[in-house]
C-alpha cells in the first residue's frame, strides 16, 4: 500500500465547502467567509494554507457554477424558516447581513405573503397565549415582539395589559377607531 498524501489547501478547502452545503444552504458571502476562516486555522496549524482569498473565491464560484450554491435558494430557504417568526423588515435585514443582493433578497420577499401585524399576533398567541401577569412580564413580551422586528404599536396593541388585582385578565388592546364621525 502506497501511503495517501495529504489532499491539496484547494481540494481540502472545495471538500470543506460541499460538507457545509451538505448541511444546509448558505450564503455565497458566508460560505466565502467560512472558508477564509478553515484556510486561517489550517495556516495557523500549519497544515497547508496556502490557498490565496483568490482560489477560495474561485473554489465557491465554481461551486455556484455547478448548482451547488445558490443565493437565491439560500434567500427563499431563509424566508421560509423565518416567515411566522419574525417581520418583513427583520428578515430583509437579515438577508442584506448574510450579503445577499437586492434584487436576489425581493425576489425571495415577494413570496412572503404575511401581514407583519397578523404574523405578530400569531407569534404572540404561540410563545405567550395567556395575559401577562404583570406590567413587568408585559414589558418582556412587547420586547420579544420587537426583538423579531414587528412595530412597537402592533406590539401594544397585541399584548394585553396585565391581569388585574382581582386576577381577571384584561382583553387584548384593540387598535382605535379612526372613524372621526363615531368620536362625537
Amino acid at each position: 500500500m502506497t501511503p495517501r498524501s495529504p489532499p491539496s489547501d484547494a481540494s481540502a478547502l472545495r471538500q470543506k465547502a460541499l460538507r457545509l452545503l451538505a448541511t444546509r444552504e448558505h450564503s455565497h458571502a458566508e460560505l466565502l467567509r467560512k472558508l477564509e476562516q478553515s484556510r486561517a486555522r489550517r495556516a495557523r496549524a500549519d497544515a497547508g494554507g496556502r490557498a490565496t482569498s483568490d482560489e477560495i473565491a474561485r473554489i465557491v464560484q465554481d461551486l455556484a457554477l455547478a448548482g451547488w450554491q445558490s443565493d437565491a435558494r439560500y434567500a427563499e430557504a431563509l424566508v421560509r424558516r423565518l416567515k411566522s417568526q419574525a417581520s418583513h423588515r427583520y428578515i430583509q435585514s437579515k438577508l442584506a447581513e448574510v450579503g445577499i443582493a437586492r434584487d436576489v433578497a425581493e425576489a425571495a420577499l415577494a413570496e412572503l405573503d404575511q401581514d407583519d401585524a397578523t404574523a405578530a399576533a400569531a407569534l404572540w398567541q404561540r410563545r405567550f397565549g395567556t395575559p401577562p401577569r404583570d406590567e413587568r412580564e408585559r414589558r418582556r413580551q412587547i420586547r420579544f415582539l420587537l426583538s423579531r422586528g414587528f412595530h412597537l404599536s402592533d406590539a401594544f396593541r397585541i399584548v394585553p395589559a396585565a391581569s388585574t388585582s382581582a386576577g381577571v385578565a384584561a382583553n387584548a388592546v384593540t387598535a382605535p377607531d379612526l372613524d372621526p364621525s363615531s368620536h362625537d
